[in-house]
């Protein structure tokens, strides 16, 4: 299996499962952007974590 995933100075590296340093995922940047408009079925945003302390993407689904 290999991972992709985006730096956070931007550059896209890739690496077998195996070989993936975590501390390099964790200081990436975020990929995906969070859109909010009326009537969308999810909820995303941002949520404060006390234990990271710092901003943590989050979405969820409401059914």
């Amino acid at each position: 299996m290999t991972v992709r995933w985006r730096g956070a100075d931007g550059s896209l590296s890739e690496a077998a499962l195996a070989r993936v340093v975590v501390e390099d995922l964790l200081a990436g940047a975020l990929v995906r952007e969070f859109r909010w408009y009326r009537g969308r079925r999810f909820y995303s945003g941002w949520h404060w974590s006390a234990a990271m302390q710092q901003l943590i993407a989050y979405e969820s689904r409401r059914f």
